[in-house]
């Protein structure tokens, strides 16, 4: 069997750290730096009619996100974004499992922030229910849960900087509330990744 193939997609395990970068190829990071930079994070909070979704919850719950929009809508452009809705953020130290909403998340967070923002799209964080400082009750893909995305998506979708275009992405936890989003309809939602 020749293995020359297999040798030059996948080299041997102990010679990868000498491979050349391949810019060209499609899941490479963007090198080429935007025309743009972030502004200082901003932080909304939003309230939600929720008396339709909890027997014994509250009737209304708080939606808690952070945004960064690129420096283009300074000049009144109106631009798209992308979200990050995750249970996973709260008032963590460095080193803790996870931060604020208003610090960038590892690994996702900065890809996006470090490669998508200066390309003229904006930056968002939310905190689903009854996590970090969004109230209500911490119901996992949850009827109240699903309520929350949804109203989030709506929220970024029709503020006066966004051009209505709202795309998100994730994966495991934060995989499933974009399937939360997209089961509800909103017309502001473009993509999921």
């Amino acid at each position: 069997m020749d293995n020359s193939l297999d040798e030059e997609y996948y080299p041997n395990l102990k010679n990868r750290h000498s491979l050349e970068w391949d810019m060209t190829h499609t899941f490479s990071r963007v090198l080429e730096p935007g025309p743009h930079y972030a502004l200082d994070v901003q932080e909304a909070t939003f309230t939600v009619d929720t008396s339709e979704v909890w027997e014994s919850g509250p009737a209304e719950a708080d939606v808690h996100l952070s945004y960064w929009l690129p420096s283009n809508t300074l000049d009144g452009e109106k631009v798209p974004i992308i979200a990050i809705i995750s249970p996973y953020f709260s008032y963590g130290q460095p080193g803790d499992e996870s931060g604020h909403t208003g610090i960038v998340s590892a690994g996702r967070g900065e890809f996006i922030y470090e490669n998508f923002v200066p390309h003229g799209y904006a930056f968002a964080q939310v905190a689903v229910f009854g996590t970090e400082l969004s109230t209500g009750c911490f119901d996992y893909r949850g009827a109240g849960e699903g309520l929350g995305i949804h109203s989030a998506v709506e929220w970024l979708g029709s503020q006066e900087w966004s051009n209505g275009h709202v795309g998100l992405y994730g994966k495991s936890y934060e995989g499933a509330t974009q399937w939360e989003a997209a089961a509800l309809g909103s017309e502001y939602l473009k993509t999921i990744v």
